[in-house]
C-alpha cells in the first residue's frame, strides 16, 4: 500500500470545512486521481454505510488514485483496535498524501449549526448562541472540539492545508498547490467547483447536502458574547488558523497552469502509429481495389472512416485541441508504399515499412509519438531515429511478453492494474491510467436497429483467452438444447482454438462499422475477457457493446459499478453456470434488455464518450510534454 502507484489521496477536515469542495476540486481537476472517494468512517462497525475491511480495500483499487475521507483526529481514536481497524485505518493514513480541508472556525460553527438543525427536528427552535455552547464529546464545547482538530492536523509538517476561503478568492492558485502536492498533472481546463460562481457545479458534487455558504456567514450569527466565547474556546486554533493562511498566502504561486506547455511558434505536434490485424488490412482493400493506387492520404482517411480501433484514435480528434496531427498504420504496406513513393523514396522492392515509419518521424518532427503496439515499436525501433522526440507515449491493454523493451517510453497509459508492474519493469518511466473511449459520431447510431441474433460474441481467440474458449463451447452445445434454443452467432478471424461445432457457428470477423452495426443486431452481447487480467473493466467491449445500444452480459469484476451499473445497465456473470442461465432469463424478457441496453447508451455517450476522452489524453499529452521541457 505504500508504492506511488496505491498511494492514497487522503482529504482530512473538520466537518463543514469544504471537505466535498476539496474532494470535488481534486476528483474534477488532478488527472490520476480516482474520479470516486471513500470515507474510511465506513469501516466503523456502528456506521450506516458499513464497509468490512476486506470490502473497504477492495474498492479503494478504483481506477486513479484512491481518494480519502477522514474527519476523526490524525490518533485514530473513534476507530477500535479490536479486529486490527486502527492499525489498517493508520496503515491507510501513512500511505497517503494528506490534505487538510480548513475553514474558518466561526463560519464552521455556523454551517454546523444550520446542517445540524436540517437533520435534527430537535434544534428546530434552539438559537445559534444555544447550540455554540454545547459540549461535544470529550470536550467543552464545538469550538474547542475545532480549534484541538485544528492543532492536530496542521501541526504536521506532512500535511498540505487547503483553505476554503482561497477556494473562492484564488480557486486556480489552489489547484496548482494541489498538483504540485501531489505530484499530478492539472486539466489544462479547470472545471471550477465553487457553486456560487459555477451552477454546473451542483450537478457535480459529492456532497450529499451541500450549503452555498458564503465567507465570512458569521457575522450575520455571532453576538459579542459569542465573539468572546468562540475567542475562550478557540482562540488557540484560530491563531494557528490565521498564521498558516497568511503564510500560504505569501508563498502562493500566480495562477499559471502548473503543467503549463511552453510557448511555441507552431502547434504541438502529434503523430500516433497503429499497427492493425493483417486481416483487417486484407478485408479493407478487398472491399475496396481502388485505394490500392490511393494516396497516403486518401488511403488514411479512408481507414479512419472505417474507424477500425476508434476507440484508441485520437489524430482527428485531437485536432480540436489545437494539435497538429500525422496517422500512420505501420504494418500497412499499401500506404507505406504510397507514402514511400510521394516522398520520392521508393525503390520499386519490397516496401520496408518500418524503414518508412522511422521516415515518416524523422520528417514530420513530432513533438509527440504515441502508439497502441508498444511490443513491436520496443526501444530497438526509436534507438534507430537520428533524433528522438520529446516525448514517445504508447498504449498497452493486453499482457506484456517479458523480452519487451520499454525504456524509451517517457508514457504508457492503460487501464489494467497489471500493466503498471509489468511496464514498470520492462524500463517505461512513468504508467498512468487511461480508458478507451465511444466514438459517438459514427453513423451507424442513427441507422434503424434490427434484431437478428439472440446472442453475438466478436472478438479475438489466443491461448490467452482459455476462460473465453471453455465458455464459447459451453454455449455453442447450449444453444443446440430443443427445450430453450437460441441463435448464437460467433464473429471471430480464428476459431481454431475452439470445438468443431462451435467452428460451425463462426460467421468470421466483422471490422470497424460492421462490428458496430453487428453488436447492434444482436439481443445480447457476451464479453468474456482475457484471462490476465480477470475482468477488470474496462475492456474495449464494455465500451463498444454498451455505446452501439446493445445489452451486454459481461464478466464480474468489483470496479464495473464505476463504469455502469449491474442489473440496472448491464449484468454480469461469474461462473458457466450462471452465464448460461442469465442468457436464457433474459432472452425471455427481451423489454428488459431494450430498457437496460438504453439507459447504458445513455451513460456511455454522457460519460464514457471519445470527445471526452480526446479531452482526458490531451491532458496528459500534455503534460508529459511539460515534464520533458
Amino acid at each position: 500500500m505504500s508504492d506511488d502507484r496505491t498511494a492514497n489521496i487522503l482529504v482530512a477536515s473538520h466537518r463543514r470545512s469544504g471537505t466535498h469542495l476539496t474532494i470535488d476540486t481534486i476528483r474534477n481537476n488532478i488527472l490520476g486521481a480516482s474520479n470516486t472517494y471513500l470515507t474510511m468512517e465506513t469501516l466503523l462497525p456502528t456506521h450506516k454505510e458499513n464497509l468490512p475491511k476486506d470490502a473497504f480495500e477492495q474498492r479503494r483499487h478504483t481506477p486513479g488514485r484512491p481518494i480519502l475521507k477522514l474527519h476523526d483526529f490524525p490518533t485514530l481514536e473513534t476507530f477500535p483496535v479490536e479486529g486490527g481497524l486502527r492499525a489498517y485505518a493508520a496503515q491507510l493514513v501513512q500511505a497517503s498524501r494528506i490534505v487538510y480541508a480548513v475553514r474558518d472556525g466561526r463560519d464552521v460553527m455556523v454551517s454546523f449549526y444550520e446542517y445540524r438543525k436540517k437533520i435534527d427536528p430537535a434544534l428546530a427552535n434552539v438559537s445559534f448562541s444555544e447550540f455554540l455552547r454545547f459540549p461535544r464529546p470529550g470536550y467543552s464545547s464545538a469550538a474547542a472540539q475545532w480549534s484541538a482538530h485544528v492543532h492536530a492536523w496542521m501541526g504536521r509538517d506532512e500535511v498540505l492545508p487547503i483553505f476554503y476561503e482561497d477556494m473562492h478568492d484564488d480557486f486556480a492558485g489552489v489547484v496548482g498547490r494541489l498538483a504540485d502536492f501531489l505530484e499530478l498533472p492539472r486539466r489544462a481546463q479547470l472545471f471550477d467547483v465553487v457553486m456560487s460562481r459555477n451552477p454546473a457545479a451542483a450537478g457535480a458534487t459529492t456532497a450529499v447536502m451541500f450549503r452555498k455558504g458564503q465567507v465570512g456567514d458569521h457575522a450575520a450569527y455571532f453576538k459579542a458574547d459569542d465573539r468572546a466565547f468562540f475567542e475562550r474556546e478557540a482562540g488557540e486554533g484560530m491563531a494557528l488558523y490565521q498564521s498558516r493562511r497568511a503564510s500560504s498566502a505569501a508563498k502562493a504561486k500566480s495562477p499559471q497552469p502548473a503543467q503549463s506547455v511552453p510557448a511555441s511558434a507552431r502547434p504541438t505536434r502529434f503523430l500516433q502509429i497503429n499497427t492493425f490485424y493483417p486481416d483487417y488490412l486484407m478485408d479493407f482493400y478487398t472491399a475496396r481495389p481502388h485505394l490500392m493506387s490511393a494516396s497516403y492520404d486518401v488511403q488514411i482517411d479512408a481507414l479512419l472512416d472505417d474507424g477500425f480501433a476508434d476507440p484508441h484514435i485520437f489524430t482527428r480528434p485531437l485536432r480540436a485541441h489545437g494539435f497538429e496531427t500525422m496517422q500512420v498504420v505501420a504494418n500497412n504496406s499499401v500506404a507505406q508504399g504510397a507514402w514511400l513513393r510521394e516522398q520520392g523514396l521508393a525503390t520499386g522492392q519490397k516496401v520496408d515499412s518500418a524503414k518508412a515509419t522511422l521516415e515518416q518521424i524523422e520528417r514530420f518532427a513530432p513533438d509527440i509519438v504515441y502508439t497502441t503496439d508498444v511490443h513491436t515499436l520496443h526501444t530497438g525501433f526509436y534507438n534507430r531515429l537520428a533524433k528522438r522526440p520529446p516525448v514517445i507515449a504508447g498504449w498497452r491493454g493486453f499482457p506484456l511478453p517479458a523480452d519487451t523493451d520499454l525504456s524509451a517510453y517517457d508514457l504508457i497509459l492503460t487501464s489494467f492494474d497489471r500493466i503498471f508492474d509489468e511496464a514498470t519493469a520492462r524500463g517505461a518511466k512513468r504508467v498512468e491510467r487511461f480508458h478507451p473511449g465511444f466514438p459517438e459520431h459514427i453513423p451507424v447510431l442513427k441507422e434503424p436497429r434490427k434484431i437478428e441474433w439472440d446472442v453475438v460474441i466478436s472478438g479475438t481467440m489466443t491461448q490467452q483467452h482459455a476462460r473465453r474458449i471453455q465458455m464459447i463451447d459451453m454455449l455453442a452445445e447450449l444453444s443446440r438444447d430443443p427445450i430453450a434454443p437460441f441463435s448464437l452467432g460467433l464473429f471471430m478471424p480464428n476459431v481454431s482454438f475452439l470445438s468443431p461445432l462451435a467452428q460451425s457457428l463462426n460467421r468470421g470477423a466483422r471490422w470497424a462499422q460492421d462490428m458496430f452495426r453487428l453488436l447492434r443486431s444482436a439481443r445480447i452481447v457476451v464479453n468474456i475477457d482475457i484471462d490476465a487480467f480477470g475482468a477488470q473493466p474496462p475492456n474495449m467491449r464494455l465500451i463498444e457493446a454498451t455505446g452501439a445500444g446493445a445489452f451486454l452480459l459481461t464478466s464480474h469484476h468489483p470496479q464495473l459499478p464505476e463504469f455502469f451499473e449491474p442489473g440496472r445497465e448491464i449484468e454480469t456473470f461469474r461462473t458457466p453456470q450462471e452465464l448460461a442461465s442469465k442468457i436464457l432469463y433474459y432472452l425471455s424478457q427481451p423489454a428488459l434488455c431494450e430498457e437496460m441496453a438504453a439507459r447504458a447508451q445513455e451513460r456511455c455517450l454522457k460519460e464514457h464518450s471519445l470527445s471526452k476522452r480526446a479531452a482526458w489524453f490531451a491532458d496528459l499529452m500534455r503534460a508529459a510534454l511539460a515534464r520533458a521541457a
